[in-house]
């Protein structure tokens, strides 16, 4: 993992702080939940959507919580997610690659628009945590590496950045790792589906409330 240090405190004396990781698809991603094998007293969490199938859920996430990664499905562990995070010391690591519906927000990703997720904003506002991105890269057969990114900050000149600022920033972190690798990428969905959105992207950070 480069740039592990991002995930402890300035002093070893102080509490371990809370991180949120704007995550994607990139190289086997798989690994994002095992980095705290690489970062010793980081504890790492992520949500997740159950499979289907429940047997074959089971079976992947008996494999996933091997690596002691925290997982919370997103549709119904909002209240243990919660929790949580309220407690601090969390690295919570949020796929942000997705398509988010109608009630993403409306950002481009290489020039054209598409519904991005607000939650690595969301939850970096909300938690006053510092947000960064995170690409995992093939380096060889059977061998990757995971490059954490500058902080993207969440407010600027004392004021606090609107969701749509900071996300658009994940994108632009996104499409620089895509054209680092166009092959890492792995999403097979539409990344670029019409439909409605939450709002349009705003250029410049605007106050939100986040409580």
């Amino acid at each position: 993992v480069s740039g592990a240090e991002k995930f402890y405190a300035p002093q070893p004396s102080q509490p371990l702080p809370g991180r949120v990781i704007a995550i994607g698809h990139f190289g086997n991603f798989e690994l994002y939940a095992r980095c705290a094998m690489f970062t010793p007293g980081c504890q790492f969490a992520t949500t997740y959507r159950a499979l289907r199938q429940p047997a074959l859920n089971k079976l992947a996430q008996s494999l996933r919580e091997k690596s002691g990664c925290l997982f919370f499905e997103r549709r119904t562990d909002a209240d243990a997610l919660k929790s949580a995070m309220n407690r601090g010391g969390i690295v919570l690591g949020l796929l942000a690659d997705q398509h988010a519906g109608d009630k993403g927000l409306r950002l481009p990703f290489f020039g054209h628009d598409c519904s991005t997720s607000a939650a690595p904003a969301v939850l970096a506002l909300r938690y006053r945590c510092r947000l960064f991105t995170a690409i995992c890269y093939r380096t060889d057969l059977g061998r990757w590496r995971v490059e954490v990114g500058n902080e993207i900050p969440t407010s600027e000149n004392g004021q606090t950045r609107s969701p749509e600022a900071i996300m658009l920033e994940v994108n632009r972190a996104f499409e620089a790792a895509i054209r680092r690798d166009p092959a890492n990428w792995f999403w097979v969905h539409k990344r670029w589906k019409p439909g409605k959105w939450r709002s349009n992207a705003r250029p410049e950070p605007a106050a939100v409330n986040t409580r």
